[in-house]
């Protein structure tokens, strides 16, 4: 590989596409979801003293900021880069070991019961369908950690390379489009 070979862009394969663009949704999943507990917030206005400007303060704090860095990390990881395919894995990592301590059940049936009491019940269906939506994304989120640290996404975003050449020891046929 010549210096001059690694700045050529990298196109993209069948799994930096699959792994960018579950990272993207997951940023707008995110924004989604914090979008409908504002406006469950704003309509109920039970929330403490907080006014409606500090509410949205909260939600770009909380929702809007991390969804934007989620969607970018899914660019970034279509893209084929390495620090996507790091920040990627750290990521993954995180969410798993998080809601795997502290239980994909119990945050979600801790709102729940603290809000049934203040919410109207069209909300409170909204919450039985995040704790199935947070069962779901747990899965996706450990394959998503898999697919990343497989021997194919490694080579995908040519992490354990040696300067620039593939591992002698197995072959790698990333020109098909299948990594």
């Amino acid at each position: 590989m010549n210096p001059s070979d690694a700045l050529e862009p990298v196109e993209p394969t069948t799994r930096s596409r699959a792994l960018g663009a579950y990272f993207q949704f997951k940023g707008l999943e995110w924004c989604a979801g914090g979008a409908l507990l504002l406006l469950a917030a704003l309509r109920t206005g039970h929330f403490g003293a907080s006014s409606p400007v500090r509410l949205v303060a909260y939600f770009l704090l909380l929702f809007a900021v991390p969804a934007v860095l989620l969607f970018t990390l899914g660019i970034v990881v279509r893209m084929r880069h390495p620090a996507g395919w790091w920040c990627g894995v750290a990521y993954s990592a995180a969410v798993v070991v998080s809601k795997s301590a502290v239980g994909i059940s119990q945050v979600p049936f801790r709102m729940w019961y603290s809000f049934s009491d203040r919410l109207p019940p069209a909300t409170l269906l909204g919450l039985k369908v995040f704790n199935v939506i947070t069962a779901l994304v747990l899965a996706l989120d450990l394959a998503a950690l898999l697919a990343l640290l497989s021997i194919k996404g490694r080579d995908c975003f040519h992490i354990g390379w040696r300067k620039g050449r593939p591992p002698q020891d197995r072959p790698v046929d990333l020109e098909e489009g299948d990594g």
